[in-house]
């Protein structure tokens, strides 16, 4: 009745990204309707219409659709090459950051891996990385999302950003 959470680490707004490994969105979707249902179940019609219009809904899908498909089927994406195709992905981010290429966090090439090695570096000041290890933004991009969630204009956050949904 306070919350419920149905993120999956990996998935994407595709069904094909880690499919197979993950809850993908459409079946996350599925599942949060199947929970919609619960308060309706335990409270009268009217508490519960409240309840659930006055409810935050977040649904956020991060950097996995990108990245994925040049780890798991390089040819998915043939009209772009790789250089275009990130630099497409993470546009005018990389101009708040310095170090847009190696993450903050990790080991081995551009402190990619974090998995399964003895040797990990960190950065100094992970404020200047546009990613904390080799799959998470930094801080600093998340609250750059946030801001732009919060009052961003509309071809960012639409039909309405959070801050006039709240007004509201």
């Amino acid at each position: 009745m306070n919350g419920v959470n149905f993120a999956s680490a990996g998935t994407g707004a595709l069904v094909e990204t880690h499919q197979g490994k993950v809850i993908d969105l459409k079946t996350q979707l599925r599942y949060f309707k199947e929970v919609e249902k619960l308060p309706r179940q335990k409270l009268s019609d009217e508490v519960a219409k409240t309840l659930l219009s006055s409810a935050l809904y977040l649904f956020s899908i991060g950097s996995n659709d990108y990245f994925v498909p040049f780890i798991t089927n390089p040819t998915a994406l043939q009209s772009y090459n790789r250089n275009e195709y990130i630099r497409m992905v993470i546009g005018n981010l990389t101009s708040d950051f310095n170090e847009i290429k190696v993450a903050c966090y990790g080991a081995g090439p551009y402190r990619g891996s974090k998995c399964g090695l003895n040797k990990f570096e960190l950065c100094d000041n992970a404020s200047e990385y546009l990613f904390f290890d080799g799959i998470h933004p930094a801080d600093e991009v998340l609250n750059q999302f946030e801001k732009l969630l919060w009052s961003g204009n509309p071809d960012v956050a639409g039909p309405y950003n959070l801050k006039t949904l709240f007004e509201e």
